[in-house]
C-alpha cells in the first residue's frame, strides 16, 4: 500500500479498468466449469493475496459455449463483490447487498471466509440465470442482455436447467453490481 487514498467503487465492473496489469500468484485458487464432471468448458483463476494483488484470469476451453464466460464473470463479480463491500468504506447499501448474497448463499449475513465451491458454483449458475432473463439493469447494457438471452436460451432452453431459483432480492443485486442506481433509475 503506498498510503494514498483510494475513492470506493461504484459497483464491480468499475474493477476491470482498477486492477493494475500484474502476473497470476502462485498460491492462486481456480475453479472450472466442468458440467456432469466432463471437460472443463472454462476457469476463472484468482490470486491468493486477493482481486488487488494479482489479475484473475478467465479461460475459456475447447468446450466452451457462449455461456462461458458468463459463468466465469460470475464468479468474477462474486469475490469482486465480497471484496468491495468488507472494505472499511463500503456503503450501507453495498452491505446489505452482500448480506443478502450469503443468506442465498446459506451463510450466515456477516461471514466474510472465502466460498466454498458449491456456493461459488450456484452463485456463477445464478448469474446465468440472471442474464439469460434478459432483463439489463441500464439502457446502455440492453444490446448485450438481448444477446445474451437468445444465446443462453438456444443453450438451456429453460432456466430450470441451471438449477437455481433467484428472488427478487439476488436480481436486485445484480442489477446493481451492473449499473449505479441513477443508471437503474433510467
Amino acid at each position: 500500500d503506498d498510503g494514498s487514498e483510494r475513492a470506493p467503487l461504484g459497483n464491480v465492473a468499475a474493477l476491470f479498468d482498477a486492477v493494475p496489469v500484474q502476473r497470476v500468484d502462485p498460491e492462486a485458487v481456480t475453479l472450472e466449469q466442468r458440467p456432469d464432471g466432463a471437460e472443463p468448458r472454462g476457469s476463472i483463476t484468482f490470486p491468493g493475496g486477493g482481486l488487488d494483488s494479482a489479475q484473475s484470469v478467465i479461460r475459456l476451453f475447447e468446450r466452451a459455449d457462449r455461456s462461458t464466460f458468463a459463468h466465469e464473470a460470475g464468479h468474477f463479480f462474486l469475490e469482486a463483490f465480497k471484496q468491495l463491500s468488507t472494505d472499511p468504506q463500503a456503503p450501507q447499501g453495498m452491505l446489505d447487498d452482500f448480506r443478502t448474497i450469503n443468506e442465498y448463499l446459506g451463510r450466515a449475513p456477516e461471514d466474510t471466509s472465502e466460498y466454498t465451491v458449491d456456493q461459488q458454483e450456484t452463485w456463477a449458475r445464478s448469474f446465468e440465470a440472471y442474464i439469460m432473463e434478459g432483463k439489463a439493469p441500464s439502457i446502455a447494457l440492453r444490446p448485450a442482455f438481448e444477446r445474451f438471452k437468445s444465446w443462453l436460451t438456444r443453450i438451456y432452453r429453460q432456466v430450470v436447467n441451471l438449477q437455481v431459483e433467484l428472488s427478487p432480492e439476488i436480481r436486485d443485486v445484480m442489477d446493481r453490481m451492473l449499473a449505479t442506481e441513477e443508471e437503474i433509475a433510467l
